[in-house]
C-alpha cells in the first residue's frame, strides 16, 4: 500500500518499522513456539498448533489469496472463532468432558468478539475505503444496524447464564459476559464523542 493511501497511525508505524517488525516477530515467534514446546503437553501443544494452523489459513486467505472475493467468509466472524477458539482451547484439551459446562460462555464469549469486530468495522468505514478493504460493516447497511445492539444482546444473554447456571464457574463466566457486553455497548454510544481511536482501544 502506497504511504499515502494508508489511514491509521498503526499501519504507518509498521509500514516504517516493517523491517524491525519482521525480524523482531520472527524471533519472537521462535522463542514461543520454543516455550511451547518445553512447557505444554503434548496434546496442547498439537491443539495449539491446530489453532495457528487457522490463523495462518485466514491470514493467507483474507489478506492476500481472497482480499477482495465477493463470497469469503466476513473477516469480522473469522476473527471472532479464532479469539474464541484460542479463549477455550486448553481448557477442553484439559478436560474434554468439560464441553457441555463450557458451550454456553464460549458461544457468549464468542459473540462478544463479533460485536468488537463489526463495532469497530463500523467506526472505520472511511478507513476501509481509503485502504480499498472490504469489511461486514461496509457491505451490508443491515450489519451496521444491528451491531449495535450486540453487545447489550450479549450482555443480557449473559445476565441469564449467570441467574440460571448453578455452578460458580458458570455464574463468573455470566457474570464476565455481562459486564462485558455493557462496557462495550457504552463505548459504542460514546463513540461519536471520544472519536474512532480512542474507542477502538477502549473495546478491545
Amino acid at each position: 500500500m502506497p504511504p499515502a493511501q494508508v489511514q491509521t497511525q498503526r499501519l504507518r508505524f509498521y509500514q516504517r518499522q516493517r523491517r524491525f517488525i519482521f525480524f523482531f516477530g520472527g524471533a519472537l515467534l521462535l522463542a514461543t513456539i520454543a516455550t511451547a514446546w518445553r512447557r505444554l503437553t503434548p496434546r496442547e501443544f498439537d491443539a495449539g498448533l491446530g489453532v495457528l494452523a487457522a490463523v495462518l489459513a485466514y491470514l493467507f486467505s483474507h489478506q492476500l489469496l481472497h482480499r477482495h472475493a465477493a463470497r469469503r467468509v466476513p473477516k469480522e466472524v473469522c476473527v471472532a472463532v479464532l479469539f474464541m477458539a484460542g479463549g477455550v482451547l486448553f481448557a477442553l484439551v484439559a478436560r474434554p468432558a468439560a464441553w457441555p459446562l463450557l458451550a454456553a460462555p464460549v458461544a457468549l464469549f464468542g459473540l462478544l468478539c463479533f460485536a468488537n469486530c463489526l463495532l469497530i468495522s463500523t467506526w472505520e468505514i472511511a478507513v476501509d475505503v481509503g485502504h480499498g478493504s472490504d469489511s461486514l460493516a461496509l457491505e451490508d447497511d443491515g450489519a451496521r444496524a444491528y451491531g449495535r445492539w450486540l453487545p447489550w444482546i450479549a450482555g443480557l444473554l449473559g445476565g441469564t447464564l449467570a441467574a440460571v447456571r448453578p455452578d460458580p464457574a458458570g455464574r463468573t463466566a455470566g457474570l464476565c459476559v455481562l459486564a462485558g457486553g455493557a462496557l462495550l455497548g457504552i463505548v459504542n454510544l460514546a463513540q461519536p464523542r471520544l472519536g474512532r481511536r480512542p474507542a477502538r482501544v477502549l473495546a478491545d
